[in-house]
């Protein structure tokens, strides 16, 4: 889970593995459903821990079929995963995508700071601006009006209150995309989606629940033309490559928040990619690719 964003706590994670341990018979034999089955009844209101029971049973099935786990979850998955990267105190001009921090401070300070970065990287740089939720309607729009001009994928969570006419409003006067990211897990995210005013999902699937009900978001999404990005909960290299696998199971070509090394200084040696790789191979990974104790 991760704190300050999940539901769940760390304990409760503990009590629930050990109630689905308990139901569990030694020398029974489950098929594959059924486990997932188990997994999800277990699990109802814990879907961090949903997320990683599922991964270990595919990374089980994947080793055993010789494939990587988004290849066995689509034979047409992505081969190759590009990553964006967050901007901390150093512009990085290997990434193409740059994901740049709003509503910490003062937005006139903010968007002065952003001029002063956007020197600093290349012409063919696109910014994700994360709002944090920060912004009036009135604030957000004075934001944009100050932004516009430059080369704006989207900007996440703009809002501090998040509804309906909130949205119709801002929508009415920028097209700058509109994405959402904690808003994924509110009950009206359909709605926002359905009325037209959402442009991307950021999703840290790995919080979602099960591979299932996750490929069945990404159904609704396709079905309603919203892109989705693939971001980081802040996890370990194994709940990292599991993320990884899904954006590419996904087949969207898009950059995804998944170099992790913008919050964790990992070993080289422990995971299949560097600190300053724009992308990753995974054509040459069976199962998860990572294990507990490499």
């Amino acid at each position: 889970p991760l704190i300050f964003y999940s539901q769940e706590s760390f304990n409760q994670i503990v009590w629930g593995f050990e109630e689905l341990k308990s139901a569990l018979r030694v020398n029974s034999i489950y098929t594959k459903d059924e486990l997932l089955d188990l997994f999800a009844l277990y699990t109802t209101d814990l879907p961090s821990l949903n997320f990683a029971l599922d991964i270990a049973l595919y990374d089980i099935l994947a080793k055993k079929k010789n494939k990587s786990i988004s290849k066995y979850f689509n034979k047409n998955a992505l081969n190759i995963v590009r990553f964006s990267t967050i901007h901390h105190n150093k512009a990085n001009n290997l990434f193409k995508t740059i994901k740049v921090k709003f509503g910490i401070g003062n937005l006139d300070d903010e968007i002065e700071h952003f001029y002063s970065l956007i020197k600093k990287y290349n012409s063919h740089a696109q910014f994700r601006i994360d709002a944090n939720k920060a912004y009036s309607t009135e604030e957000f729009l004075y934001l944009i009006d100050k932004i516009k001009k430059y080369n704006i994928e989207y900007i996440e969570e703009p809002l501090s209150r998040l509804n309906i006419n909130n949205l119709k409003k801002i929508k009415k006067q920028t097209s700058v995309p509109i994405a959402i990211d904690e808003s994924i897990f509110m009950k009206e995210y359909k709605g926002f989606i359905e009325e037209g005013l959402i442009d991307y999902v950021v999703l840290k699937a790995s919080l979602y629940g099960s591979i299932k009900n996750i490929f069945l978001l990404l159904k609704y999404l396709n079905k309603h033309k919203v892109r989705i990005v693939l971001s980081s909960a802040l996890q370990t290299r194994i709940g990292n490559l599991a993320n990884i696998h899904i954006a590419a199971a996904f087949n969207v070509k898009i950059d995804h928040g998944l170099n992790n090394y913008s919050f964790f200084n990992y070993d080289p040696n422990e995971i299949p990619y560097n600190a300053n790789d724009t992308s990753i191979l995974l054509s040459n990974l069976h199962g998860l690719g990572v294990c507990w104790n490499d």
